[in-house]
């Protein structure tokens, strides 16, 4: 059975999404981040299982233009799930 956490503002510094929701990990490995009904794939695994891509909901990194946030601080916690 997959194992999940909640994410949000409120939970994870500097964090990276426009949204909240659920942080999942798979027995494959796989990370993947549950809104709503939309599941989106957090690593590369999560991305060759065929789950959506992170894009959309990503956030700009408004210090550096044309870069996305660091979300290595998901895939960490994803990891120790």
């Amino acid at each position: 059975m997959p194992k999940k956490i909640k994410v949000s503002p409120e939970t994870v510094k500097a964090y990276p999404l426009t949204v909240s929701g659920y942080l999942i990990k798979k027995w494959t490995g796989a990370i993947i981040f549950q809104h709503k009904r939309k599941k989106y794939a957090v690593n590369g695994i999560a991305q060759d299982e065929g789950y959506r891509v992170i894009d959309p909901i990503w956030k700009p990194n408004e210090a550096v233009e044309g870069c996305k946030m660091d979300i290595g601080g998901l895939v960490k916690m994803g990891n120790k799930l």
